[in-house]
């Protein structure tokens, strides 16, 4: 296997937990349940970092493993975290 880009997973897992940073902020304007939607959000971001470190699921190898679904809980914390823009954090600004 190719040796790990730290640099590039510290980047990554940092970014998805970067809306750390606006959470309190966040709760007091948008509710706690747009807090919940990032929160959501950087966990699945997290969750795909460990898979990619560890090369852990081997679910059905060199077809759907680790990296596939890492891809996918990226899309899917992406997808999370503008939902909750659009529905929170939007309507703040109108």
């Amino acid at each position: 296997p190719r040796e790990k880009n730290w640099f590039s997973i510290a980047l990554m897992t940092t970014l998805g937990w970067l809306s750390l940073f606006i959470m309190w902020p966040l709760a007091q304007s948008a509710g706690v349940a747009a807090v919940a939607w990032f929160a959501a959000g950087g966990i699945l971001y997290t969750v795909g970092m460990v898979m990619l470190v560890t090369n852990r699921p081997r679910l059905w190898p060199r077809v759907f493993s680790y990296h596939e679904v890492f891809h996918v809980l990226v899309v899917a914390a992406s997808a999370m975290h503008f939902a909750a823009i659009w529905r929170y954090v939007v309507p703040l600004a109108a």
